[in-house]
Parts: structure tokens; sequence; C-alpha cells
């Protein structure tokens, strides 16, 4: 089960290269709470790029005072939205706005904290108009700041690619390029005003709705993470959710994959203390096996074989993490939905 994971894992097809000349224009719309801190850096990032963005936009979902406004760089669209219409998220009617902003054909919204290779947007703008899809939803690389905070990564990655099925029933949220046509005739953001999840609940309605291809783009993207189990933890939260809403039988995989891990080593530690060899070569084998099944993971983000020695702490924190994280959203979510009716 755990070597399954890899395989299907690869069985995702890896994003091309794209020659810049046979793409349509991009708009790009990133969705940020603060859109004042993080304009300033944006032009020049993606001015690297060998497809530059039609138009770059920032859309902020909290309020930015007009002196920010006027010192922020040049090139950047920068939209705000105020008070969100009755049941939306400041997010999503932020993200529908900036869609509006622009008038290409093709729109790309990103999560802030992603950093493209230069010719990651002609590689997504040519695969879409190619194969004809109407979005392509792309798996990133994440990386944490730290080591020890990395190796919580694979582990999220393995359990998340446990419940997939079917690689076409998938789709991620950090990354999702979506065509302009497509996203009006289903409404945009109407669709999922009230998800929290904006862009990943976007992605699942296009996989149902519309043609959405998941790709693989690790060379080309890198989703940066705080150096913590919060925002892994959130990160997973969000994928196992939508592996639910796909199945619900999807994440049984991984909940069995966290009992693997998790379990191997205090079976194999009870076994050795009650002088019991086949409990004890039980766990060590079921230890073994989980290792064996993160290794090329561990290897993907980066760090050496033998860090999959400490998957099995990770397989405990996580699962702790990511039920923290979904209570933590429901909270907010909650809290949101009573202001709103008082």
């Amino acid at each position: 089960m755990v070597l399954q994971a890899d395989r299907r894992y690869r069985a995702v097809p890896a994003l091309p290269p794209g020659e810049p000349a046979y793409a349509q224009p991009v708009d790009v719309v990133i969705i940020a709470k603060q859109a004042a801190p993080i304009v300033s850096r944006l032009a020049a990032r993606f001015a690297r790029q060998t497809l530059p963005p039609a138009k770059l936009i920032v859309a902020g979902f909290a309020a930015v005072s007009e002196p920010q406004l006027q010192n922020l760089s040049a090139g950047v669209t920068v939209v705000t939205a105020g008070q969100p219409p009755d049941g939306w998220t400041a997010a999503n009617a932020a993200a529908q706005l900036g869609a509006s902003a622009g008038s290409s054909p093709w729109l790309l919204f990103l999560d802030p904290s992603v950093r493209l290779a230069p010719g990651a947007i002609a590689a997504l703008a040519v695969l879409g108009d190619h194969l004809g899809d109407d979005a392509v939803s792309l798996f990133t690389r994440a990386r944490l700041a730290g080591r020890g905070a990395r190796a919580l990564v694979p582990t999220a990655t393995l359990l998340y690619c446990m419940g997939w099925r079917a690689a076409g029933r998938v789709a991620t949220g950090p990354v999702l390029l979506v065509r302009r046509r497509t996203f009006e005739r289903l409404g945009g953001f109407s669709i999922v005003r009230g998800r929290p999840d904006g862009v990943m609940a976007l992605a699942e309605q296009l996989r149902t709705r519309a043609r959405l291809r998941l790709v693989r783009g690790e060379q080309w993207v890198e989703l940066g993470l705080r150096p913590g189990v919060h925002d892994v933890g959130g990160f997973l939260a969000d994928s196992l959710s939508s592996l639910v809403r796909v199945n619900f039988t999807g994440v049984l995989p991984s909940t069995a994959g966290v009992a693997l891990m998790a379990i191997g080593p205090v079976t194999a530690a009870i076994g050795l203390a009650r002088r019991n060899p086949e409990l004890a070569v039980a766990g060590l084998a079921g230890l073994a096996q989980g290792m064996a099944g993160v290794v090329p993971f561990v290897r993907r983000a980066g760090l050496p074989a033998w860090w999959c020695l400490a998957q099995p702490l990770a397989a405990v924190v996580l699962p702790l993490a990511t039920l923290l994280a979904a209570i933590n959203r429901s909270g907010r979510e909650l809290a949101r939905r009573l202001n709103r009716h008082r």
C-alpha cells in the first residue's frame, strides 16, 4: 500500500517545457490577506518569466490604506475587497474581483508563497492549449525552512498520495490555471463562495464540471510553508478533505498509513520489552515497510535518504497537526457565520 503511493505519484504526468511563442496570454491572480507586503517584490519576480503575465493582479481581502497603495510597485494591479456579499468569504470575493480585473484567455491563481521557475507560466499555458483542457492543477513541491520542519513534508505527501484512487480525480489548490471562458461559464468563485479553501474548492468543481488535468510540476513550482507544523497540517487538512469529497473511502488508506508508520515502533518496543520475538519482528517489519515507502518522497523533498528514520515521528505529529488545523478552521468558519447573523 505504501509503495503503491509512489507508483500513483509517478503515474501523474510531469509538466513539460513550453515555448512562449506558442502560448496565449495569461493573467496571474495572487490572493493575499495583506496586499501591500508582497507587492513590492512581485514585479521583479515575474519579470524573469519567459512568458510574463499579461496582467499581474494581487487580490487583497484586508484593508489597504491609500498611502500604501500609492507606494506599491509599478506593473502590479491591486484590487481589494471590502465587506464581502452575504454568503461569501472575503478571500473568495477578492479572488472573483481579481479575476474580473483582467481579460486574457487564461487565469492563473497562485498562493502568495508559491515560487515559479522562469518557464513555468509558459509551460502551463502551452500544455493547456495543446491538450484542450479547461484547467490545469499543478502538484507542487512543498518546502519549509529548516531540515527538521522539512522532514514533515515527505510524510504529508505520502499520506495524500495513499488516498488517490485515480490521479485524474484529484485536484490541488496552490497553482491552478483556468481557461477564462470556462471560469466565467461556471460562475467563477460564486460556485464556492462560502468555502474557506477557495481555490482548491474551485479546482474540485472544475474536476467534476469541466476538463481538469493534474500534472506534476516539482521542477517548476515550489510552495513555501512557514517553518512549523501548523502550515503543513493545514495544507494536509485541505488536501485530505478534498479526497473525502471525491470519495470518502479515499482517506482510509491514508489513515492506515499513519497506523502502519506510527504503530510499528511501538509494537517493536513492546515485543522487545516482553521478550516476544514474533511481536518485535512484526513491529520492525511494519516500520521497515513504512520507511522504505517514504524514501522516494524524502528524496523529492531534497533530504538525504536516512531522514526516512524520522518519518514514524512525523506520522504521529502530522495527524495531530492536521486535526488541530481542521478544528481551528471550522471554528473560524463558525464564528464568521455567527457574526453575519447578528
